[in-house]
């Protein structure tokens, strides 16, 4: 799966590219993934391969306070 960083997503999100995101949780927290046409992408941090977020609260607020309105949550 494709990898997007933290300031790519930020001007994905204002130019409206990105078509949904998914909270999905997994092994050490919840990871935000993005989907742009046919393709998955998951937020990753500076120093890690994957953003991990521990708590759900935390990974949803990330996303609003970037101008996210909706998001789907996969608890699988």
């Amino acid at each position: 799966m494709k990898r997007l960083n933290e300031d790519t997503l930020e001007m994905l999100i204002a130019a409206h590219a990105i078509r949904e995101f998914l909270i999905v949780r997994g092994d050490g927290g919840y990871v935000i993934q993005a989907k742009m046409g046919t393709e998955t992408f998951q937020l990753r941090s500076r120093r890690e391969a994957v953003r991990r977020f521990r708590k759900l609260d935390t990974a949803a607020a990330y996303l609003r306070t970037r101008g996210a309105l909706q998001v789907t949550l996969d608890l699988a």
